[in-house]
């Protein structure tokens, strides 16, 4: 039996837990149900956050806490816990967040489109700045384009060598595709910064782009398009519309982006390799006799 299966089980005495928290008869009975093995359990284990044990383990049993106080309890054991960026990405954190979001705003995301707080944020910034998103005055671009210089010696936040357009994660097909390469023996870098940058004509714009995989020394990039967020052709019409992150776009729309985004990186002196989802899953085999043509010596 867990820990946790243990602690569900025992019926706790909610006329002492009612007792102010510095109450020594009160503290001598919590240490009892809060043990090391316990509180290890549910955080290592199960993953939840402080918030999440306090709120939704704790409470529902009478016992009274926050985040705060759990946190003196778990440096009393010398049980390691997280920061506030690994609890923020906690799937339970998200999970919790988006259902109190919906619960309260119709949505998952406080901020989406058409929630009140959307209106209501987007009305007091129009009635304060007569522009719906304080992003749009030329006062906050010039601010914030000269933070980046001073901070970063950069225009953009796409420029910096931390910036992960896609939070980090890879497609299963991009480890597909490299982890051909290092059994191959290809020296290669994933979402590599920097490399690309100069001003792009058809975007109007000093423009960065990070191919998923760069062959430096072969002069090569490889770019795995998903089916859906590149819209394959043999799957959608140009007429169809496919997310994008700004929103929903035409098939037709994206690819006339990704030939941009090709010749940009092309400019550089560098072949531009495009492995689809669907082959990759379909026809590894060809895909691995292409990889060999162009990035061995």
């Amino acid at each position: 039996m867990s820990e946790l299966e243990k602690f569900n089980k025992i019926k706790l005495d909610l006329v002492l837990l009612k007792k102010f928290p510095q109450n020594l008869k009160r503290r001598l009975y919590v240490s009892k149900f809060l043990t090391k093995g316990l509180l290890q359990e549910l955080l290592h284990k199960h993953n939840f956050s402080l918030n999440y044990i306090a709120n939704k383990i704790f409470a529902p049993k009478g016992y009274i806490t926050s985040a705060s106080s759990l946190l003196s309890h778990f440096k009393k054991f010398k049980i390691k816990t997280f920061g506030m960026e690994y609890q923020a990405n906690n799937p339970n954190t998200r999970n919790q967040y988006k259902n109190t979001c919906f619960e309260k705003y119709g949505s998952t995301n406080a901020l989406s489109k058409n929630t009140k707080a959307y209106k209501k944020r987007n009305k007091s910034v129009k009635e304060k700045y007569g522009v719906e998103n304080v992003f749009q005055l030329e006062s906050v671009k010039n601010k914030s384009l000269k933070t980046l210089m001073q901070r970063y010696g950069v225009s953009s936040p796409v420029h910096m060598s931390s910036y992960k357009g896609n939070n980090g994660r890879k497609s299963k097909q991009q480890i597909i595709i490299e982890n051909y390469l290092e059994s191959q023996d290809i020296l290669f870098d994933s979402e590599k910064p920097d490399m690309f940058l100069k001003f792009n004509k058809s975007l109007n714009k000093n423009y960065c782009p990070r191919p998923d995989i760069l062959l430096k020394d072969k002069k090569v990039a490889i770019e795995i398009y998903g089916n859906l967020w590149h819209g394959n052709l043999k799957i959608y019409k140009n007429s169809d519309l496919i997310p994008a992150w700004g929103g929903l776009i035409s098939v037709q729309e994206k690819r006339k982006f990704d030939s941009i985004r090709k010749k940009h990186i092309e400019s550089f002196g560098y072949k531009v390799l495009i492995f689809w989802e669907l082959d990759i899953n379909k026809n590894l085999d060809k895909i691995k006799k292409v990889i060999n043509e162009n990035c061995k010596n």
